[in-house]
């Protein structure tokens, strides 16, 4: 097992050879076959290097923390109150599908650069 796992670390397959002995236990478990087992195996790290693709992507890009949309103080301002409604749509991004763009203007303050960042 050990020479596997060394093999996987040499091909920089670090999560093929973190989650060896796991994903062959739950083959074992589920009676799966070599090659589902094995399939298996690589989408744990096809997974792991998309996610940490992302982080990657995220970091570079310095926008600071990630925003969400429960972190959005909607009764800060009154115009955030009467258009929350609005907002909650604008993340679904449905405008993306219509190819439809957005503009967002108010006043300063009213948290115009908040709602860029949670879309």
């Amino acid at each position: 097992m050990d020479d596997v796992i060394d093999k996987f670390t040499a091909l920089r397959l670090k999560n093929c050879a973190l989650n060896l002995v796991d994903v062959i236990d739950q083959g074992i478990q589920k009676n799966l076959s070599a090659l589902q087992t094995i399939d298996r195996l690589l989408e744990i790290e096809l997974a792991c290097r998309e996610k940490a693709r992302v982080a990657l992507r995220f970091k570079q890009s310095k926008l600071g923390e990630k925003t969400t949309i429960d972190q959005f103080d909607f009764s800060h301002h009154k115009s955030r109150k009467r258009e929350k409604n609005r907002i909650l749509n604008l993340i679904d991004l449905g405008f993306v599908q219509n190819k439809k763009d957005i503009i967002m203007i108010g006043n300063p303050g009213t948290g115009n650069y908040v709602k860029s960042l949670v879309m």
